[in-house]
């Protein structure tokens, strides 16, 4: 918190935030954060407070504006970054309730070796690939219309009204209500089928 800002200052605020927040809002919010600074306030005393004690300086520069000369940070050090290891205050570090923290530097740095990793996305196909692709699509479609003119029991040059009563008889052979036996339902659904696929290789009836 900057000093300019003062307590009451920065208590002013937090309760400028809770007055437009729904009415149990501040309650959900404590109920979250009292057991997390419970566990800071015991856990980062002992950690913290050599360092303040001492006056150990942070280690991480500041950038006023881009382009400018990095200065040193006015402010004290209160943990060691768990990456670098350098000590780094509470402005400049990522602290969990352990009281542990890690500094601003090393955050920038994972993220540049993130931002400029390799994808896991496997590459866009080539055209090779693409081309062999179609044509083992193709080569499916081919298979799979020649057995559901197998099973509608047609040729590939049966004009489409007689294609049509082929499938409806084979679809009133499967039929459940006329064909009691176990398999009898599954043929009816695959006859149908079958006439989906048949059906596209035709144009449209006039």
């Amino acid at each position: 918190m900057p000093a300019e800002e003062g307590v009451l200052g920065f208590l002013g605020k937090i309760a400028s935030v809770f007055h437009a927040a729904p009415s149990d809002a501040h309650l959900r919010v404590w109920q979250e954060l009292q057991p997390w600074f419970s566990r800071l306030l015991q856990n980062a005393a002992p950690k913290w407070l050599p360092g303040l004690a001492h006056g150990v300086a942070c280690d991480v520069p500041v950038y006023l504006r881009p382009g400018t000369p990095p200065k040193p940070c006015p402010h004290s050090a209160v943990a060691a970054c768990d990456v670098c290891h350098k000590p780094c205050c509470l402005h400049h570090a990522r602290i969990d309730y352990l009281g542990d923290a890690i500094c601003f530097r090393c955050i920038l740095l994972a993220r540049h070796v993130v931002a400029t990793a390799p994808s896991d996305r496997p590459p866009p196909p080539r055209p090779q690939d693409d081309a062999a692709a179609k044509k083992a699509a193709e080569q499916a479609r081919v298979v799979a219309l020649a057995k559901a003119r197998r099973l509608l029991r047609i040729k590939k040059d049966t004009p489409y009204k007689e294609a049509f009563y082929a499938y409806r008889r084979r679809l009133a052979a499967f039929h459940p209500d006329s064909n009691k036996d176990p398999g009898a339902s599954k043929k009816f659904q695959e006859v149908q089928d079958a006439w989906v696929l048949v059906k596209r290789e035709y144009p449209e009836p006039e």
